[in-house]
């Protein structure tokens, strides 16, 4: 954990040193969208921190990799449930696969802040305006009952087989 953070001083470092900068905003902006990556890839707080008060990327929802994963995804994926919240609330848009990741990893805090964020709940099917109720994907019994309850009072409908319809958002 040391050499994480060893690791993630020398990052700022380097982001506000004019040798990697070098006045270019372009430059400075990339650079941190790739710290901040590495930050929530590894539970790094004090690096995250950094980049979100100092060198906060206008638009959280980049890709971190050739996959297209975000840094919420990567936040979620690892449980990391204070940088989850803070790219919420910083702007970060909560897409179907950071909720599925907080269901099947079974991190209720991360899933009850999702659904205080008012979350779509139905989770979409490949290229499909139809999908399956986030319910479904939970496995526990509390995370169930968690995502039935936000079902209901989200008043989600679904079809005989248990389809339901993906709503538009505008900002989850």
């Amino acid at each position: 954990m040391k050499k994480i953070k060893a690791i993630g001083a020398i990052l700022i470092l380097m982001l506000t040193c004019s040798a990697f900068a070098q006045s270019n905003e372009d430059k400075e902006a990339a650079a941190a969208e790739h710290i901040l990556c590495y930050a929530v890839a590894n539970g790094d707080e004090p690096t995250f921190l950094s980049i979100m008060l100092y060198h906060p990327p206008t638009d959280l929802n980049y890709s971190c990799n050739e996959e297209g994963h975000t840094p919420l995804q990567y936040a979620t994926a690892g449980g990391f449930s204070f940088m989850v919240e803070t790219l919420v609330k910083a702007g970060a848009s909560i897409d179907p696969l950071s909720l599925i990741l907080a269901i099947n990893k079974d991190y209720l805090d991360i899933a009850e802040f999702f659904v205080s964020e008012n979350v779509n709940l139905c989770i979409p099917f490949p290229n499909s305006k139809l999908g399956q109720p986030a319910s479904r994907y939970a496995q526990s019994e509390e995370m169930k009952t968690l995502l039935k309850n936000a079902e209901k009072q989200a008043d989600l409908k679904t079809d005989s087989v248990g389809v339901c319809e993906v709503r538009q958002t505008d900002t989850h």
